[in-house]
């Protein structure tokens, strides 16, 4: 496991799976996690705890391009409809988001 600063606090992380598929290609889950966070959602909605730590996948696509994929944690969290436990989540979202966006070199979003 190994951590380095993401926002106000350390965040752990690991890969927890790592794949090929037929063609050769690699597939790699990455779990990242900031207990202080998961401790700021689950005090509003103890479900939230189901949703952090967040998964990161990697893929390597045809012709060797990468594609990362997130799951927003702020949309696991609506149908609580809890403000306060939103107000954390998208907040940790917007965070990987920039994150993954920088080790990127992309500013997208959605499939593609």
């Amino acid at each position: 496991m190994s951590s380095t600063a993401i926002g106000r606090s350390a965040a752990s992380w690991t890969v927890s799976s790592a794949a090929q598929d037929r063609a050769g290609r690699r597939l790699v889950r990455l779990i990242a996690g900031n207990p202080v966070t998961m401790g700021e959602m689950t005090r509003h909605v103890a479900d939230a705890g189901s949703y952090a730590p967040v998964t990161i996948l990697i893929e390597e696509t045809r012709g060797g391009g990468t594609r990362v994929a997130y799951d927003s944690v702020a949309s696991a969290i609506a149908p609580y409809h809890d403000a306060a436990a939103a107000e954390v989540a998208q907040r940790l979202d917007t965070e990987v988001l920039d994150l993954l966006r920088r080790v990127t070199g992309t500013t997208g979003s959605g499939p593609g």
